[in-house]
């Protein structure tokens, strides 16, 4: 499809106290069922790391990051340079749930745009996001900048926007953004629980149009 994937994967960890390469879910890396799952849709894969060894095993380009600093849009920098590709698809090591219809989906939007980015709930949604090898020049100027925001720079890029309305039928069975933070996260993943929220189907109303769709609402205990 001329199409890579970038999984980011050099973040700090700090709230999960452990590097997120190792988060285990059903006794697997759950980086390297990521790389299993998107094998079926995408020749190349690239992990931007500072782990390479803990890729060795599998068919994936594992690459460090280029420019100095800890900010996410330094890590697609260095995948859209080693990519092949002209349009790349990006995911971060954290994110359990991994949609491909949706990225399906992504890939009949591409036309000449720099990133292709959900917003959902009026929040930009920088990964699960198809970003143009093009904005190189423009990464590298931001953090010339100092500008390291990833909404920042979606903001600033010529993108794409897939609607709420668009994205909802995607969300009904799994929650493609969430990502896990810490190990009680990690422990309701592991577990297939889902305590911290329950789902309901709920009308929603968007520029004057209404639309069923399941949503989820944080669960309430009293203490």
């Amino acid at each position: 499809m001329n199409i890579s994937a970038i999984i980011l994967a050099g973040g700090k960890s700090s709230r999960m106290k452990y590097n997120k390469e190792l988060i285990k879910v059903d006794n697997e890396f759950l980086v390297h069922k990521q790389i299993k799952k998107l094998q079926k849709i995408f020749d190349e894969i690239i992990v931007v790391t500072t782990n390479p060894n803990h890729y060795k095993d599998l068919d994936v380009l594992a690459v460090n990051d280029i420019l100095d600093g800890h900010s996410p849009i330094i890590g697609l920098h260095s995948g859209l340079i080693n990519s092949s590709n002209e349009y790349n698809y990006c995911l971060a090591c954290d994110m359990p749930y991994i949609n491909t219809e949706f990225i399906q989906y992504l890939i009949t939007k591409l036309d000449n745009h720099d990133a292709y980015v959900t917003q959902y709930h009026n929040f930009v949604e920088p990964f699960n996001a198809i970003y143009n090898k093009s904005i190189v020049p423009k990464i590298e100027q931001l953090i010339k900048n100092e500008e390291y925001g990833f909404q920042n720079m979606v903001r600033k890029l010529n993108t794409f926007y897939i609607s709420e309305k668009e994205v909802a039928p995607y969300l009904e069975d799994i929650d493609m953004f969430k990502n896990i933070n810490n190990e009680e996260e990690l422990f309701n993943i592991d577990k297939n629980r889902t305590i911290e929220y329950r789902k309901y189907q709920v009308e929603k109303i968007i520029d004057n149009e209404s639309f069923i769709i399941g949503d989820k609402v944080i669960t309430e205990y009293p203490l």
